[in-house]
């Protein structure tokens, strides 16, 4: 608390405390690979969105999962 420069009496209370340090995530919600109709392999998907800066990527091949074990072994350390 501090006092308030207008009135003697009064005190300036913060009514949150100070912003948590915030983190930018980078997320690409809808990707396809050549599991489906997508033009990278599920490997390059992860290795491209990786080098473009993406946190995230989710696979989201049509009607199937044939991607999902190759997209796992690229990702990268960390």
């Amino acid at each position: 608390m501090r006092a308030c420069s207008i009135r003697p009496l009064c005190w300036s209370v913060p009514v949150r405390p100070e912003p948590p340090e915030y983190r930018v995530v980078r997320i690409d919600l809808h990707t396809h690979s050549t599991a489906s109709d997508g033009t990278d392999s599920p490997a390059e998907l992860v290795r491209n969105a990786a080098a473009a800066g993406l946190d995230v990527v989710a696979l989201t091949d049509h009607d199937t999962t044939r991607g999902h074990a190759e997209a796992i072994a690229a990702l990268p350390e960390g």
